[in-house]
Order: C-alpha cells, then structure tokens, then sequence
C-alpha cells in the first residue's frame, strides 16, 4: 500500500488540537472495538464491527471511511494472530490513547500545497462551540 508521509512542523495550534482530536477518537475506537471482539460480543469481521458500534460517539467523530479503516486495521490483525502470523492485538493504554488516522483517497484533497481533510458532522459542531 502507497502512502503519502507529511511533516507537521510548524503547524498553527487549531490545526493540532483538530489532529489531536481525530487520533484520540481514532484509538477510542481501537479499543472498544477490540473490547467487543475479545468479549466475543462481535465477529471477527468489519462490517459485523463497524455496523455494532457506528452510533457510538467515536465512530461519529470520524469520517466513516477512516472508522471502517481503523476497524479493518483490527480485523486483519486479528485474523492474523488466528493463523499464528502475529500476536493478538492490545488494549491502547490510557496515557497513549493516541492512534494513527488513515485515510484513503476519499478523505483527503490536494489544493495546491494544501490538504483538505473530510470531517465529520460531530467534529464540526464541535468546532463551533
């Protein structure tokens, strides 16, 4: 998988408590979806996954494409420590709570030298108050 890697220096404070705003969400929603699995309340698959916990506060807080990505993260993880390929996935810790966000080609622009990342209704309302 290609990647674009982007250095954030010199960031102005708004945009980081946005991106800090969209990783915590991100690795919130790690760990209850890894919750569900490991409490067998869900199967091992994504869209079983992504369809118990979409009303949840941090699901709504992402794009939708970026949540299916963060729980297909999981489920392939975890589908790999079945095989015997890798070791079972873990629980964020709760000073760490931070995660990657990936988003695919539907959730970003590029505007001349500028991203447009897609956010979500829950970020905007946020972000007016």
């Amino acid at each position: 998988m290609r990647c674009l890697s982007i250095s954030l220096n010199n960031l102005p404070e708004e945009y980081k408590v946005v991106l800090g705003y969209l990783t915590y969400h991100a690795g919130k929603l790690y760990n209850q979806a890894l919750y569900l699995l490991k409490n067998k309340q869900a199967k091992v698959h994504t869209y079983d996954l992504y369809n118990k916990i979409k009303d949840n506060l941090h699901s709504r807080s992402l794009q939708s494409r970026a949540a299916q990505i963060v729980l297909d993260e999981l489920v392939r993880a975890y589908k790999n420590a079945f095989k015997g390929y890798a070791k079972f996935p873990k629980f964020r810790p709760k000073n760490k709570s931070h995660r990657t966000l990936t988003y695919d080609t539907t959730g970003f622009k590029v505007v001349g030298t500028k991203i447009r990342l897609s956010i979500s209704k829950e970020l905007i309302n946020w972000l007016k108050e």
